[in-house]
Order: structure tokens, then sequence, then C-alpha cells
């Protein structure tokens, strides 16, 4: 039986992203003592070696093949790759190009747009994606600052999103008449650069609700939501 993964932020052939998010084990000992002088300086003029970029871009391939199988789908949530062009910016992609890249893991894949998915040859034209899933509909998004929460003509009680890396797994939002949802970021950098299952995300959710002070009108709002439209972005 197939299934369902989540990820985002990959940022494979990214090699500044190494030091953004201090994706530490796949840097050299001296990159990693570097970082670690915690001088803005040095770490600024930091050139991030094409061993290490191949380290990271390896290990998340292997670490996604591990979980996903062919027959499987697998969303990512924006911020797949860098693709730099021919003498551009040094540590900002490679000519590698988005299928190039996805050709080398498992899966159905569908890709959401990201901050920086404009040049790298992904070409998704998809910004959202609404699931009616396990019994309730789930806003996918990139960037937390889009979650819909504040339209009160839906009600969202989870949101999958990215773009903030490893600050965050989870966090609660509020909509302006009080109703609470969460997010969840499915980030590689806090899953050991592997993607996540659903039932993985489903479980946080769960979680999350089970525990809530307003679990019982955040399954009234839930039973409600299934009888109104789904979101449509006004033009």
């Amino acid at each position: 039986m197939s299934k369902l993964f989540l990820g985002t932020d990959q940022h494979k052939g990214h090699a500044n992203v190494l030091k953004y998010c201090y994706r530490k084990e796949f840097m050299s000992k001296e990159e990693i003592e570097i970082m670690e002088t915690h001088d803005e300086q040095k770490i600024n003029k930091l050139k991030i070696s094409i061993e290490s970029l191949k380290r990271m871009n390896d290990a998340i391939d292997n670490r996604h093949n591990e979980r996903v199988k062919p027959e499987d789908t697998f969303n990512h949530d924006g911020d797949f790759c860098f693709k730099n062009s021919k003498g551009g910016k040094l540590g900002e992609g490679q000519l590698t190009t988005a299928d190039e890249y996805a050709s080398r893991m498992n899966g159905h894949k569908i890709f959401i747009k990201g901050s920086h998915d404009n040049n790298n040859s992904c070409n998704t034209k998809v910004h959202r994606l609404i699931l009616n899933l396990a019994g309730l509909y789930i806003d996918i998004v990139h960037d937390p600052r889009d979650i819909i929460y504040e339209d009160e003509r839906y009600y969202y009680p989870l949101h999958i999103i990215g773009h903030v890396h490893n600050a965050y797994r989870t966090k609660e939002v509020i909509s302006p008449s009080g109703k609470p949802s969460l997010m969840i970021n499915v980030g590689v950098d806090l899953n050991n650069f592997r993607p996540y299952s659903f039932d993985e995300v489903i479980a946080i959710f769960h979680k999350w609700k089970v525990n809530h002070p307003r679990r019982k009108e955040i399954n009234c709002w839930i039973s409600e939501s299934k009888n109104r439209p789904i979101y449509i972005k006004e033009q």
C-alpha cells in the first residue's frame, strides 16, 4: 500500500545553507572549527567545500530513499534546491537542475513553490495544497505567514509549513475570533534530514488536540468545516 510523505527546505546544491542552518554533520573538521569560533567575519568568509555539499546532497537522497518507496507520494513544501548560473555567486547553487535532483529520489513528487523556487528549474505552479485526509482539511503552504487562519469562512486546524528551518517544530496560532490551530514544520533540519510520513504528522497533531483545553470546541469546528467550501484565493 502506497504512503504519503512530506518534507521541506532540502536546499540541495546550496552550500551556504550548511552555514545558515549549521548542518554540522556534513561539514569538514576545518569548517566546523570556524563555525564554532562564532566569529561573524570568519564565518562570512568561510567557503563550504564541494565535498561537504556533496555529503549533504547524498545524505538527503539516501535518507529519503530509505523511507520513500517508488510507489509512494512525496510532497515537498518549498525550497527544494538552488540552481546557479555559470559564474554565479559562490555558495548559492550549482548548475544541477531540479529535475536532476528529483530523479535521484523515490516516489511520485509534488512540489509546492517556496521562497527560492523561482530560478531553480522546478517550475512548479503550486503555491498551496488543501488536503482532505484523516477526517479534516489540511492547509499546506511554504511560508507560515501565508497560512489560512484570518478568513473566518474557513477553519483549518492543521497547517503544514516550512521556511523556518530549525526555528521550531510546532507552533499554535489563534484566529481573530479566537480559534486555535496548529502549524507543523516538516523541514528536514528537524528530522535528521528525512521526510516525515503523513502518519507521523497526524500523530503530532492529535497529541496537540487531545491535550488542548479547548479540544471539544476544536472537534466541533472540524466537524462544521466539512460543510464549508474549500478556500479559493480571490484574484
